[in-house]
């Protein structure tokens, strides 16, 4: 089944509070999770390291119950990694 949208996040601002680093609105994680699960395609992209994308991100989405095996893409450090 093709998904029917395909999300890429600017990460500081919409996803992270550049001034905490930590997700703006809890909310934010619980409907990552959910359209993960709907097999919504999710890229994250930021200018911070791939380590800000883990710990701030991607982490916060894992303990909220990310199934294994879920696939997200990552754009960070302005495109190198």
């Amino acid at each position: 089944m093709i998904p029917p949208l395909g999300l890429l996040l600017d990460v500081d601002g919409p996803i992270s509070s550049p001034v905490e680093r930590r997700i703006a609105i809890p909310s934010i994680v619980e409907d990552l999770v959910t359209l993960a699960r709907l097999g919504v395609p999710i890229a994250f992209i930021t200018g911070r390291s791939d380590a800000f994308v883990r710990d701030s991100v991607v982490e916060p989405l894992l303990r909220a119950g990310l199934a294994d095996g879920v696939r997200m893409f990552g754009v960070s450090e302005k495109g190198a990694v």
